[in-house]
């Protein structure tokens, strides 16, 4: 979204009008929500007025604008930047990069730590299934034995055929 360049009055204009359509603002939206006239937004934006930096404020505030997007617009209305940029490895991050680090190694312990957990889970849920297939597989390789051995708790009645007598 930046459109800007530093030093760039003319880039103000479009800066301004890009932004308002971006955040689908109509002027008199705008204008309403920043506490100024629709004339005003209107004359800002085709290059009739020039902004203070009080009014860039203003309508980067009514618009939302990101500090680093409102430095450009402070540029392009001919102002020096309002806010710093510090790199990443800039020493001056170092008391937001360390408990930041830190915070991160934790989470992806704590999440390797609990895809760990659930797998072996899923894995004592399978040695638990097998565990009863293999009891129910004996339970029935026991009956099986029962019954061929002609025992009679096998559930079934013993039969005694005698020659000679009927059944």
């Amino acid at each position: 979204m930046t459109t800007a360049t530093p030093g760039n009055r003319q880039d103000f204009p479009a800066a301004c009008r890009q932004w308002r359509q971006y955040r689908k603002l109509s002027q008199l939206d705008l204008a309403l929500v920043a506490n100024v006239s629709q004339r005003h937004v209107s004359w800002l934006e085709t290059g009739r007025s020039q902004p203070s930096r009080a009014m860039v404020v203003r309508l980067a505030d009514a618009m939302d604008i990101p500090l680093r997007e409102r430095n450009f617009l402070f540029q392009a209305a001919g102002y020096s930047a309002a806010y710093r940029e510090t790199q990443l490895d800039e020493l001056a991050m170092a008391p937001v990069l360390v408990p930041l680090a830190i915070w991160i190694y934790t989470l992806v312990f704590a999440f390797s730590s609990l895809w760990f957990a659930h797998y072996a889970l899923d894995a004592l849920e399978h040695f638990r299934k097998e565990k009863e297939a293999l009891a129910q597989i004996e339970h029935a390789r026991a009956a099986t034995e029962m019954i061929a051995t002609d025992r009679p708790s096998a559930g079934a009645p013993a039969l005694d055929n005698h020659a000679g007598q009927k059944t």
